[in-house]
């Protein structure tokens, strides 16, 4: 006895036919329609010989490496410029210097007898300061900082009292600010 397979049904036979293929896409009308956002690359890579295409890749490579010479280069002047105002403000703070040692002096014989040594060695320092300020003062921007040291020293000349707390305070006052000039 043989039997025979059941007759398959038609939506089963369907299934199991292989369909056709789907038609393919038509070529493309423009060079866009293949390469994209490289089109224009591509046509001129097309158009142009050999030595310009190395010529012009090489030139593509040396664009970052020039923009990182051109950065480096401004960091350095910077640094550079940077470094000169350090030397001109050494060259400022020994001025400074030496009247830090005469103000304290000036504080210790102030509430004592007669320090007129001490008050014109002063004074002088004060006259080398100002030549200086004079000429490097624009370039550190110590206008307002020398501007208190005169006004600290002015106190003290004209007279910061008699109490001896004052006279030490008007001195200390007169010192800080010769520090904060630095």
């Amino acid at each position: 006895m043989t039997t025979h397979p059941a007759p398959l049904s038609s939506a089963l036979q369907q299934s199991l036919t292989p369909s056709p293929p789907p038609s393919s896409e038509p070529a493309g009308a423009s060079a866009f329609h293949v390469h994209g956002v490289w089109t224009m690359g591509v046509v001129i890579m097309r158009r142009i010989g050999f030595r310009s295409k190395a010529l012009l890749i090489c030139a593509l490579f040396l664009l970052p490496i020039a923009m990182l010479c051109r950065a480096h280069l401004v960091r350095t002047a910077d640094d550079i410029g940077f470094s000169q105002r350090e030397v001109l403000g050494v060259q400022y703070n020994r001025a400074i210097y030496p009247l830090i040692g005469l103000a304290q002096r000036l504080r210790r014989e102030a509430t004592g007898p007669a320090a007129s040594a001490s008050v014109e060695a002063l004074d002088a320092g004060y006259a080398q300061l100002a030549s200086v300020n004079q000429a490097l003062g624009a370039t550190l921007d110590t206008a307002s900082a020398y501007d208190a040291v005169l006004a600290a020293r002015a106190r003290i000349k004209n007279g910061a009292g008699t109490e001896a707390e004052a006279v030490f305070a008007a001195h200390t006052a007169h010192i800080k600010t010769l520090i904060a000039l630095l």
